[in-house]
């Protein structure tokens, strides 16, 4: 999922991704990641905004990841969001791609 912006002024954008359900398959303990990449670098320096999880499948097998992050951003330049997910420790891992897994943003004048 990716959503592009560009504002002839500088601008915040605030960014929100869920991840509605993550399942965890193999009964070990793991770590995930899901979260928002921006590119280019935002006028902080800032890139990524992530989440962790850990699971374990006789455990708690089911659980999501709702990561929220404002954004401050420089006029005239187009910007692109990512939902990511992935960079943990191993384990086998499924995600559901419906409705309720997405990403939105809204932005204003800085």
């Amino acid at each position: 999922m990716i959503m592009t912006l560009s504002l002839p002024v500088p601008f915040f954008w605030e960014i929100t991704h869920t991840n509605y359900l993550i399942r965890k398959d193999d009964a070990a303990y793991h770590y995930l990641y899901s979260g928002i990449r921006v590119l280019p670098a935002d006028q902080d320096g800032l890139t990524i905004s992530s989440g962790i999880t850990t699971q374990h499948s006789a455990v708690d097998q089911f659980m999501h990841v709702t990561i929220r992050r404002t954004f401050r951003c420089a006029a005239n330049t187009s910007y692109q969001a990512q939902a990511i997910m992935g960079g943990g420790n191993g384990g086998t891992w499924n995600y559901m791609k419906d409705p309720g897994t997405f990403i939105e943003g809204k932005a204003w004048a800085q």
